[in-house]
């Protein structure tokens, strides 16, 4: 095996251990677990890979300001909901 597939490989390898590991971290939380179940039945596969693609590329503060506006977000849609 050439270097840079090794190189490659290892860096895919590495990649999928840390979407693992943080989704795995995310769903314990148990506030947000509902939510996240609610979004990955809601939303489609790619469209959450593309968050998560964006959101490891931001800084820590800014993530966490994300994290919270998209659980106050799902928050109000599910209260207009049941006042509909």
């Amino acid at each position: 095996m050439k270097r840079y597939e090794l190189i490659s490989k290892t860096n895919k390898f590495l990649k999928v251990q840390n979407t693992e590991e943080v989704w795995a971290h995310f769903t314990e939380l148990k506030e947000q677990n509902v939510i996240v179940k609610h979004l990955v039945e809601a939303c489609h596969k790619k469209i959450l890979e593309l968050w998560q693609e964006i959101v490891t590329k931001l800084p820590r503060n800014i993530t966490c300001f994300a994290r919270r506006a998209l659980v106050l977000s799902e928050q109000h849609f599910e209260s207009e909901a049941v006042e509909c």
